[in-house]
């Protein structure tokens, strides 16, 4: 679900007046960010299979499907107070220690799963969903087997049914290991 283009150019406007972040448009295919930050480049290609540099992201005429903001310190404390009042009428979600996404209303993990479980005709209780940030908290509502990683944010923590591992221990195939084990 592409962003309006004139939210779009609003949210890189507001995510230059922010110092220290890094906007990246991010269209169905592709994602594009300014060069500035040689840095930042290195992180941006452990995320990103495929980026281009531009002078000017707001030149890139590709429909982004959101914004991802990056942090080297802290998304939390730096980028999401300024861009929290947008929450009105986007999603805006602390999506990683250094990263803030801003999407439409209904581009969320929560959205998607919701429109597969009715494609495939599947209910709540056939799914088993994991989490660690604010981006994962409408789909962990979706399943009543919903699983915090032990690294989570206090938001996914609170609202998953269950708790895992950490990322870095391995936590979903940990989870997965144990219910293939019951089979």
């Amino acid at each position: 679900t592409p962003l309006p283009a004139d939210r779009q150019r609003e949210i890189l406007g507001r995510a230059g007046r922010i110092d220290g972040a890094h906007p990246v448009l991010c269209a169905a295919g592709k994602a594009y960010v300014r060069g500035h930050s040689g840095e930042f480049l290195r992180v941006l290609a452990e995320y990103y299979a495929e980026f281009s540099v531009v002078d000017e992201l707001e030149a890139v005429d590709d429909p982004a499907m959101k914004v991802a903001i990056y942090h080297f310190e802290n998304s939390e404390k730096y980028i999401y107070p300024p861009l929290q009042d947008l929450e009105s009428d986007l999603q805006v979600k602390v999506s990683g220690s250094n990263w803030v996404d801003v999407s439409h209303p209904n581009a969320h993990k929560g959205y998607a799963l919701s429109q597969v479980m009715r494609d495939a005709g599947v209910h709540a209780g056939q799914v088993m969903v994991f989490g660690d940030y604010n981006n994962d908290l409408e789909m962990l509502e979706l399943s009543d087997f919903s699983f915090a990683m032990a690294n989570a944010h206090p938001n996914v923590l609170k609202r998953a049914r269950y708790r895992t591992l950490s990322n870095s221990e391995q936590g979903v195939e940990h989870v997965l290991e144990q219910l293939t084990e019951q089979l």
